[in-house]
């Protein structure tokens, strides 16, 4: 093949990619939601199960929240979050988009509850999940207008509670840049983030109901404008009932909601580069740079 016709190719893919992602984040639904399940989740297990495509290693450089940690005692996270029922998990401290995590979500005459879901949402419209792939999160400033999330934004919101995120700041050296990974977590011992996030469910042409869920972002605070230009929406506690009550509708008001929290309430410092691996796990992922 000739140098040309290489060059042609490849301009090629780009476009296509670039029409690939401008289709997933306009294009208007085919057809009309018939209904919406959020009862159906991943059964209550131990451990959470890992999903993971050949994209691993390169979804922190995603723009957005792309990784985070959930650890701790079960019991901690159902008294903080005044949960009525939660399914078992296991602990995690480098969970990737595609893994199944807990959310919390207001289920009527119960309260509030935690149940299982994937992560990378999948509108109700979508004709297969791999759209999915590319809907880990949501910009809070466009949320409530773009076709993939405006339904999930007005009626299907949640909490996805989290011990810190990472983030990886551009550190120039040598005339090259790196990634240097910071960990995130609030300044409030053994607490959580709440990430502002969306539900949907999707039925599968065999009958199987997978419900997903992505992360809102905002711009970031003082403590995250020095490493990144976006981070999660962390929700406080005096909001929670507001964002997870399905009878609210209110759109205009909930996007006031989508603010950077105070600074104070979280600390962030680096960690090793080895959280950049998909399949690095454990307690030493968290722990500070040079410890």
């Amino acid at each position: 093949m000739s140098p040309r016709s290489c060059r042609m190719k490849s301009r090629d893919a780009i476009k296509c990619a670039l029409l690939t992602q401008y289709l997933i984040s306009n294009a208007y639904p085919p057809s009309k939601p018939t209904g919406t399940d959020f009862t159906v989740g991943y059964p209550m297990q131990r451990k959470i199960p890992i999903w993971r495509n050949n994209q691993t290693e390169a979804w922190h450089n995603s723009g957005m929240c792309g990784r985070y940690a959930l650890y701790g005692p079960h019991s901690r996270l159902r008294e903080k979050m005044l949960l009525a029922e939660c399914p078992e998990y296991g602990e995690r401290y480098n969970i990737a988009p595609q893994s199944i995590i807990p959310i919390i979500r207001f289920k009527p005459e119960i309260g509030r509850v935690g149940q299982l879901v994937k992560w990378g949402l999948i509108p109700s419209w979508a004709k297969d999940p791999t759209i999915g792939n590319k809907l880990n999160n949501a910009r809070g400033e466009t949320v409530a207008e773009k076709p993939a999330f405006r339904s999930s934004f007005a009626k299907h919101r949640c909490l996805i509670p989290a011990s810190g995120f990472y983030e990886w700041q551009a550190i120039k050296e040598g005339g090259k840049v790196r990634k240097q990974p910071y960990y995130i977590c609030p300044t409030e011992p053994d607490s959580y983030f709440a990430f502002a996030g969306l539900l949907a469910a999707w039925k599968a042409p065999s009958g199987e109901t997978i419900v997903s869920t992505c992360i809102i972002t905002t711009e970031p605070n003082e403590v995250m404008a020095p490493i990144h230009d976006r981070m999660p929406v962390i929700l406080q506690p005096d909001l929670f009932d507001a964002w997870l009550d399905p009878s609210n509708n209110d759109t205009e008001k909930l996007s006031t909601m989508l603010s950077p929290c105070a600074s104070e309430l979280m600390l962030a410092y680096q960690v090793s580069p080895a959280i950049n691996r998909g399949t690095v796990e454990g307690k030493e992922s968290i722990y500070p740079l040079g410890r």
